[in-house]
C-alpha cells in the first residue's frame, strides 16, 4: 500500500515573512518594510544560513516581531538624513540582530533590557553616525549598554539618556563612541577612570564640556581639574566626624549570591590601586565618587607590588577610623591615599570610605 507523504514543513523563513507581512500591514511603505523587500532573497538566505548554523535557533515569529517594534523608529530617521543609507543600515541590523537574539540579548523571553532601549530611543538619535558605519555604532553602542547592565554599580539608563544629548553634538562616529567611554564612567563604570580621563583630555573641547556639563566647568583646565577630583570636594577633608562616616560604596557579596567573593576577602594596597583577595582569586578594586567596581584579575606575584602601610599611616587611619585597626570585626584595611577599603570577618563585602591625608 501506499505511503501517505508527509506535508512539506513549514520554513522557519516562510514563517518570519508571514508575521513581518501581518505586523507590518499597516505600514508596508515604511523605510523598514521596503528594505526587507528589496533584500528578502539575501535576508531569507542568512536566516537560514545563521539559523542552521546555531545550536539555539532563533524563532521567525520574535525575529520578526524585533525587526518590527525595535527597528523601525530607527530606521525612519536613518530615511530622513539619509535615504540612500537605509538598505545598508538595514543589512547590517539585521545581521547584528540575527546574533543578538542566538545569544538571548533581545527577545520576548530575554532577560536583558538595554538592548532593546539602544535600539528604540539611543540609535534613532545616532542616525547620522549610523548612516556611516552602522555596524561600528550600533555593535559598539549595544556591547556598552549589556556591559554596563551586568555591573551593579552601573546606571545604564541615565547613559542612554546623555548619549542622546552626547549624538547632538559629537561629529563623528569616533566622536561619539568616546563620548560612550567616557560617559559610561561618569554613569558608574569606576574601571574606565583612566581611559575616561584621556578621552576628555583630549577630544573636542565642545564635546568634552558638553557631556560632562554637571561638572559646571568654563573650560577644558577647569574641567579636567574637577574630573580628577575622585571625592566629592570637602568629602575627603572631613576627619571630624568619626562615628557618624558612612560608606561611599560597599561592594562584593558571595558568591553564591552573585558577588565575587567565595570567603570574606582580604584587601591590600597594590602600588596605588587597592586590590581583594580571597581563597580563590584576586581582584582589583576601582572607585570614585561616580561608582565603585571589582574587577577579578590574575593573581599578583607574591609581595610584587603589595605596599605595606607605615607606623604613620596606622597612626593616621587609625586616628580617623579607629574601629579600622586592631578592631575585634576588622579582618583587613588597606588605603591608597584617597580611598580606605575595610573588610570584616563575617562579611564577603568591601567597605569604602573617602579619605584624604590633611
Amino acid at each position: 500500500m501506499a505511503q501517505e507523504s508527509d506535508p512539506a514543513p513549514t520554513t522557519p523563513v516562510s514563517e518570519m515573512q508571514a508575521s513581518a507581512m501581518q505586523a507590518s500591514a499597516m505600514q508596508a511603505s515604511s523605510p523598514l518594510a521596503q528594505a526587507l523587500e528589496w533584500g528578502r532573497e539575501r535576508f531569507n538566505a542568512r536566516y537560514e544560513h545563521h539559523t542552521k548554523a546555531l545550536r539555539r535557533p532563533v524563532d521567525p515569529k520574535e525575529f520578526s516581531i524585533h525587526l518590527m517594534e525595535n527597528m523601525g523608529t530607527l530606521v525612519d530617521a536613518v530615511a530622513a538624513h539619509d535615504p540612500s543609507s537605509v538598505n545598508r543600515v538595514v543589512e547590517e541590523l539585521f545581521e547584528i540582530s540575527l546574533e543578538l537574539m542566538s545569544a538571548g540579548y533581545v527577545g520576548l523571553h530575554s532577560r536583558y533590557r538595554l538592548p532593546e532601549m539602544v535600539f528604540r530611543q539611543l540609535l534613532p538619535a545616532t542616525a547620522p553616525f549610523m548612516a556611516q558605519n552602522p555596524r561600528l555604532v550600533a555593535g559598539s553602542l549595544i556591547n556598552a549598554a549589556l556591559a554596563m547592565e551586568s555591573e551593579p554599580s552601573a546606571r545604564p539608563e541615565e547613559w542612554v539618556e546623555r548619549m542622546k544629548m552626547a549624538a547632538t553634538v559629537a561629529k563623528t562616529p569616533k566622536g561619539l563612541l568616546d563620548a560612550g567611554i567616557a560617559l559610561s564612567w561618569h554613569c558608574g563604570m569606576a574601571h574606565f577612570r583612566s581611559g575616561a580621563l584621556e578621552l576628555a583630555r583630549t577630544m573636542p573641547v565642545d564635546l568634552a564640556l558638553h557631556i560632562f556639563h554637571r561638572e559646571g566647568a568654563a573650560n577644558r583646565n577647569e574641567l579636567m581639574e574637577r574630573l580628577s577630583t575622585k571625592w566629592t570636594p570637602g568629602e575627603e577633608d572631613d576627619h571630624t566626624v568619626k562615628k557618624t562616616r558612612k560608606p561611599v560604596a560597599v561592594i562584593g557579596g558571595f558568591t553564591g549570591f552573585g558577588g565575587p567573593f567565595g570567603a570574606p576577602p582580604t584587601v591590600y594596597q597594590d602600588q596605588d590601586s587597592l586590590a581583594a583577595r580571597d581563597d580563590i582569586a584576586d581582584f582589583i578594586i576601582f572607585a570614585d565618587r561616580f561608582g565603585a567596581v571589582v574587577k577579578r584579575r590574575e593573581p599578583a606575584e607574591p609581595q610584587s607590588g603589595v605596599v605595606k602601610p607605615d607606623k604613620e599611616t596606622v597612626r593616621f587611619v587609625k586616628s580617623v577610623f579607629p574601629n579600622a585597626v586592631g578592631g575585634p570585626q576588622t579582618k583587613s584595611w588597606a588605603w591608597d591615599g584617597t580611598t580606605l577599603a575595610i573588610t570584616l570577618k563575617v562579611s564577603h563585602k568591601v567597605f569604602l570610605f573617602s579619605l584624604r591625608r590633611p
